[in-house]
């Protein structure tokens, strides 16, 4: 009677438990204290609480566990599988319309068809179209994905920690590094004009369609993968680790890319990305982050197309600077603040199940073949 009476006074029994170090708490039930709690999800999402609030969990998930994890690894792979092919039939079925309409217009003695004509031609119609479906497939796939994995949005945008100066300092220069790293895949390449494609959209005075590039890629493309990637993926990937939940989800967005030449400096990017996202336990950061950088390495790329005629002069000085520069914060930013420990319970979890997914397969299989379709 006295110990009940005792367990029911929750400040005493937080108190009692606390003398052992491998006893679990709602919020980080595997007691690894690498984790960044400000983005850890509640594991009664996984199992209701009561299974593990007053006993460690084992070393190997249950079945049911087992189960409901790879119930999370497999709508997120569903959920990327479907926002590909939404994109993909949402993109085509404007292109049509669009040649549908021109045609139209093709025998028109007004300035109409020869704007439209003119339109088509060009990559304008390519990035305005890529732009309107990554939007609406992003919204579909994030608005479905918080749906079944039982997330409220305000749990995406919660900003428990503060940023300071010299960490956003860190971070802007780290991501600039890895834009270098961009950059000089993008050289490399141009020795091997006949193995890639372009990687990159070359800017020209057409300023139409350099507006509609920088548009897609400054601010769609950080936005729409924020959400997706950073976002959804992200938590439901770090269901029972974080570590995996980066390290994968920037996996899964690296070869998202479409380019093989892109992998790396997007893998590091996306880490980047996801550890700002884990600390601060808010997409605003991450998505800020990924918007700035992206500009002031546009900027630049934009300038030597434009003013250099594409010379790759003013791409080389800008990648040797930002590559110097940057380098440094981006060892720093590693020693000072590496990635989440995984303790052997969360491996169990995560790296085990992950290959037990089917959807995850079929996933990367469509990344590979998108990858290569872009090989000559």
């Amino acid at each position: 009677m006295n110990e009940n009476f005792l367990f029911e006074d929750q400040t005493l029994k937080t108190d009692i438990f606390s003398d052992y170090e491998d006893t679990p708490t709602e919020k980080n039930p595997f007691c690894n204290d690498s984790e960044y709690s400000s983005y850890n999800e509640s594991y009664s999402h996984v199992i209701p609480t009561f299974f593990f609030r007053n006993d460690p969990l084992s070393i190997k998930p249950s079945r049911y566990e087992s189960s409901r994890l790879r119930y999370f690894y497999s709508l997120s792979g569903t959920l990327l599988i479907s926002g590909v092919l939404i994109k993909t039939i949402l993109y085509l079925i404007f292109y049509v319309l669009i040649l549908m309409y021109t045609g139209s217009l093709y025998h028109s003695k007004n300035s109409i068809s020869g704007f439209f004509r003119q339109f088509i031609c060009d990559n304008s119609v390519k990035y305005g179209l890529l732009s309107i479906s990554a939007i609406i497939s992003s919204a579909f796939v994030f608005k479905v994905g918080c749906r079944y994995s039982a997330l409220k949005t305000s749990s995406f945008f919660r900003n428990n920690h503060s940023a300071r100066t010299s960490e956003i300092i860190s971070f802007f220069m780290t991501g600039i590094f890895l834009t270098s790293v961009y950059n000089l895949m993008y050289l490399t390449a141009t020795f091997f004009p006949g193995i890639f494609k372009n990687p990159r959209p070359i800017f020209t005075d057409n300023i139409p369609q350099s507006l509609l590039i920088a548009m897609y890629t400054c601010i769609i493309v950080p936005v729409c993968e924020g959400f997706i990637f950073r976002g959804l993926v992200l938590k439901n990937m770090s269901r029972a680790g974080q570590r995996f939940g980066i390290i994968f989800t920037s996996l899964l967005c690296a070869l998202s890319c479409g380019q093989f030449i892109e992998i790396i400096p997007c893998f590091m990017m996306s880490v980047l990305l996801c550890k700002i996202t884990n600390k601060y336990g808010t997409l605003t950061h991450s998505v800020i982050m990924h918007v700035t950088v992206n500009i002031c390495n546009t900027i630049i790329l934009a300038y030597g197309d434009i003013f250099f005629n594409s010379n790759i002069f003013a791409t080389q000085i800008w990648t040797f600077i930002t590559f110097i520069s940057g380098g440094f914060f981006a060892i720093y930013s590693f020693f000072k603040e590496p990635l989440p420990k995984s303790t052997k319970p969360q491996k169990n979890r995560s790296t085990k199940l992950i290959f037990r997914t089917f959807t995850i397969y079929l996933l990367i299989i469509l990344y590979i073949f998108m990858m290569f379709y872009s090989i000559i």
